[in-house]
């Protein structure tokens, strides 16, 4: 017999491999760069399209996650981002799914990330001190 040549040990091994990974939000969630949290209003444009209200939802130097009002972005379409200080950045969809998606930076935000998440984050220098 054809089977009769594996081990059970072999055989074994073959019938507790596990089940093949379902790829569902988890997947999403899971970066190879931490990322920072944000909840800031912007704006992004679609390539072809008008520009859209859109809201940040978290940022890295290499990419961010986004909710916006756009048709469907897939894998390859191409963004621009309005951030504070750095202005418009240029972005590659990586995934989108009902309105949310996620974009990596075709030019990583290097040095001025540490400036910038502040500005994100709502810390604003003087914000506060209005007399």
């Amino acid at each position: 017999m054809l089977f009769a040549r594996f081990s059970s040990k072999r055989r074994a091994s073959a019938a507790a491999a596990p089940p093949p990974i379902q790829h569902d939000l988890r997947e999403l969630a899971r970066r190879a760069v931490a990322r920072d949290i944000v909840n800031f209003h912007t704006v992004i444009a679609v390539e072809g399209l008008d520009a859209r209200d859109a809201r940040l939802m978290d940022i890295s130097p290499y990419g961010f996650q986004c909710r916006a009002t756009c048709p469907a972005l897939t894998h390859g379409d191409k963004v621009w981002l309005l951030l504070p200080i750095v202005g418009e950045r240029r972005a590659e969809v990586m995934w989108g799914l009902k309105g949310l998606f996620g974009c990596k930076f075709m030019e990583p935000l290097g040095d001025i990330y540490a400036e910038l998440l502040p500005q994100l984050q709502g810390a604003h220098p003087g914000l506060l001190d209005r007399n």
